[in-house]
C-alpha cells in the first residue's frame, strides 16, 4: 500500500491537490494549522503553516511549508517563478521577519521542504549543503518528500472516511487508477513467464 501512496503522492500537482491534503493530514497529526494556501495572497515562501509536537514529548515548534510537486529535480530548485531556492530565500528573509506573530516568535523553526516524489541524486549534495549553511540554533530545516509522506499518511490518515469527500473522491480515483496500472504489469510479466497462463 505504501509504493502506492507514493505514487499517488508523486502524481499529484501542487495546487489544490498536494498542498490541499498536507493541511488535514497535519491536523490529523494534532498539528494546529495556522495558514492554508489561499490565491491572490502573498505567500514568501510557506504553502502551509502549523504550530505543535510531531514527536511525543518534543517541545511545541513552528513548522513552515514550502511545496513543490513531483520530483525536486535541478528545474525545482533553482529555475522559474515557482523554483525552491528562491523560495527559501524568501521564507528566511522576508516570511520569518515580518509574518509570525509575537505570540509565537520564541518558538524553533522549522522549514519543511515538502514534495510528492524522490530528490534527484544530483540534488543531494546541493539541499545538504544549502541546509547545512542556514540552520541555526533556532532555526532547522527537514525534508518531507514522498516516502515520508506515504509513512505519515499510512499511519494517520489512511481511514478514507476522515477525508472531506471531494478529496476523497479524488484519492480513491487516483488509488484506482494506479492500481490498475499495477494489475495491468502483474497480468503482463505473468503472461511473459507463464506458458500456461489462463486464458492463452
Amino acid at each position: 500500500m505504501k509504493l502506492i501512496l507514493k505514487e499517488y503522492l508523486a502524481s499529484l500537482r501542487e495546487r489544490e491537490e498536494l498542498d490541499a491534503v498536507l493541511p488535514d493530514l497535519l491536523s490529523q497529526m494534532g498539528l494546529n494549522v495556522l495558514i492554508k494556501p489561499s490565491r491572490g495572497v502573498a505567500e514568501y515562501g510557506v504553502d502551509v503553516v502549523a504550530i505543535g509536537s510531531i514527536k511525543k514529548g518534543e517541545e511545541e515548534k513552528l513548522y513552515l511549508f514550502s511545496i513543490k510537486d513531483g520530483d525536486l529535480t535541478r528545474d525545482h530548485w533553482s529555475n522559474g517563478n515557482q523554483a525552491l531556492a528562491p523560495s527559501l530565500e524568501d521564507i528566511k528573509y522576508t516570511f520569518i521577519r515580518n509574518r509570525i506573530l509575537d505570540q509565537f516568535k520564541d518558538l524553533k523553526i522549522v522549514i519543511c521542504i515538502c514534495f510528492g516524489g524522490e530528490m534527484h541524486s544530483s540534488m543531494s549534495d546541493r539541499v545538504v549543503s544549502y541546509i547545512d549553511e542556514n540552520k541555526t540554533e533556532k532555526r532547522a530545516y527537514e525534508i518531507w518528500n514522498g516516502d515520508y509522506l506515504a509513512t505519515l499518511i499510512s499511519a494517520h490518515l489512511l481511514s478514507g472516511s476522515i477525508l472531506p469527500w471531494k478529496k476523497k473522491v479524488i484519492f480513491n480515483e487516483k488509488v484506482i487508477n494506479i492500481n490498475r496500472r499495477a494489475c495491468f504489469i502483474s497480468s503482463t510479466l505473468l503472461r511473459v513467464s507463464s506458458p500456461n497462463f489462463p486464458g492463452e
